[in-house]
This record gives C-alpha cells, sequence and structure tokens, in this order.
C-alpha cells in the first residue's frame, strides 16, 4: 500500500504519482463521478479516450490504487452533499416553524374572539350565525391539526392524516410533505432532535 501525504487528500497527486499515470487516474476517477461510480466502465472509457491497452490500464490501477482512491472521493462528496443537506433543511425547518407558529397565532385569536362572542350571544342563534359567518369552528380546529400534522411529518413522525380541507392550506400542507418525505428519510435521528430543539427555541422567542 502506498503512504499518503497527510497534507493531501488521498485522490490528490501524491509525491509518488507519475505525471502521466496520474492524468489517467483523474480522467477515470471524474469519469466514475459523472457514471455513477461504475468503474470497469470508466476504465474503458480511459483507455479509448487515451488511446492505451487494456491490460496497461489495469496494471496502473492497481499500482496507484484507483479504485480506493476513487472511493474516498466518493465517499468525501457524499459527505459534502450531506452537510449542504442538512443546511438547506435546517433553514427549510425554521421558515415552517416560523409560518405554523404564525398561522397558529393568528387561528388562535380567532377562535378566542369567535369562543368570547359566542359566550355573550348568549344562546341567541341569529347573533351566533352573525359572529360564526363563513367560518365554522371544527374548520378552525383542523387548521390546528393540521399544523400540528405538519409538524409531526418534518420531524418525521409517521402520524400522517389525511388533508380534507380545500384551498391554499391544504394545498401548502401537500406540497410540504412532497417536499419532506424524501428528504427525512436521509435525516438521522440526533438530527431530529436538532431540529425539534430549533422548534423548542422559535417557541421561546415568539413569547418574548
Amino acid at each position: 500500500m502506498q503512504k499518503y501525504d497527510e497534507n493531501k487528500k488521498k485522490w490528490e497527486k501524491q509525491s509518488w504519482d507519475k505525471k502521466n499515470p496520474y492524468k489517467y487516474f483523474y480522467f477515470f476517477l471524474m469519469t466514475c463521478a459523472k457514471n455513477k461510480w461504475k468503474s470497469a466502465e470508466a476504465k474503458v472509457k480511459t483507455c479509448e479516450y487515451f488511446d492505451l491497452n487494456k491490460n496497461y490500464v489495469e496494471r496502473i490501477s492497481g499500482q496507484y490504487e484507483w479504485l480506493s482512491r476513487a472511493e474516498a472521493y466518493k465517499t468525501y462528496l457524499d459527505e459534502e452533499q450531506q452537510k449542504e443537506f442538512e443546511e438547506e433543511y435546517k433553514e427549510r425547518c425554521k421558515e415552517t416553524f416560523m409560518q405554523i407558529r404564525a398561522t397558529s397565532q393568528i387561528v388562535g385569536k380567532k377562535l378566542n374572539s369567535i369562543v368570547s362572542a359566542l359566550r355573550d350571544a348568549n344562546g341567541d342563534s341569529e347573533r351566533e350565525n352573525e359572529i360564526v359567518g363563513n367560518i365554522t369552528l371544527p374548520q378552525i380546529v383542523q387548521v390546528l391539526k393540521l399544523n400540528q400534522d405538519t409538524m409531526k411529518m418534518i420531524m418525521g413522525i409517521p402520524d400522517k392524516q389525511e388533508v380534507s380541507l380545500g384551498g391554499s392550506v391544504a394545498t401548502t400542507v401537500k406540497q410540504v410533505e412532497e417536499d419532506m418525505t424524501d428528504k427525512l428519510s436521509k435525516l438521522s435521528p440526533e438530527k431530529r432532535e436538532e431540529y425539534l430543539a430549533l422548534q423548542a427555541e422559535l417557541n421561546d422567542e415568539s413569547t418574548d
């Protein structure tokens, strides 16, 4: 096994890399990255591009450890992609938390106002109908429940509810679900804990 420079990445040019073999390796590496890490196909393309003998490429690929260096590069790219994904997801969660909190506050105030006015109506059906108007209490409660279900979905809790309301609220929840479901499968339990902490932090801010 070759000895790698501690100050360089494994796939970067090492002191023992010769000019042409490294050029062939770099082409192989970039071809792997573009073609879903199919190393056999990448070797064939390297042979074709540089007009090299297949046996020669097999020999130098073993000598210069092409496969292990390509694996190190793939791991690096995966880690960088995960970091980028987690930062993006954290921002999305923060934005969604704020939207849900704002919606809950608005609907909560409306609900309190309606309940108070209905109590003052003291059983007067005409006054009650006037107070409620086109918004029913079950609908308001359901909006609050949708917020709660959306939060469960974001945190990866497998307890999704059917969205039965029409209009923008249902559409928004559906869009969030479609956008988040695939990403949730990639999150570790530890990251979900981080977002729960973020939610708690945002809730604290709302009470300041």
